[in-house]
């Protein structure tokens, strides 16, 4: 048993449209590298879904792990992007949320499988 969110293993695995939502904490892939065939996973909260011809568009604000577990990620206030819902790899399950000396954090219960520049 994985001890980390796994896409194989995740009951999170297979998102719906309507499952996006405002506020929900999604794992992403999204293709950068220099020749962009590299792809990355992020951990991401969507700030707001659009739909064109039916199709979401989905908002993000990314978050970046900040210990080695990469159960604990901080918010990204330069790294707003936006991803169809065919980059959605997870919703994962609602953080806790902390606050260090005026730094929000977000603390996930299980290793989030990031694959981060």
């Amino acid at each position: 048993m994985c001890k980390r969110l796994c896409v194989k293993e995740s009951e999170y695995f297979k998102p719906r449209n309507e499952d996006i939502k405002v506020e929900k904490f999604i794992l992403v892939k999204v293709m950068g590298g220099s020749t962009k065939k590299t792809v990355y996973r992020y951990t991401a909260v969507v700030q707001d879904v659009s739909f064109d011809n039916g199709k979401p568009e989905i908002e993000l604000l990314g978050m970046k792990s900040s210990d080695k577990t990469r159960k604990l990620f901080i918010p990204q206030p330069d790294d707003e992007f936006v991803v169809d819902m065919e980059d959605v790899i997870a919703i994962l399950p609602a953080p806790i949320i902390n606050n260090f000396n005026g730094i929000v954090t977000y603390s996930f219960e299980m290793e989030i499988d990031v694959y981060e520049m």
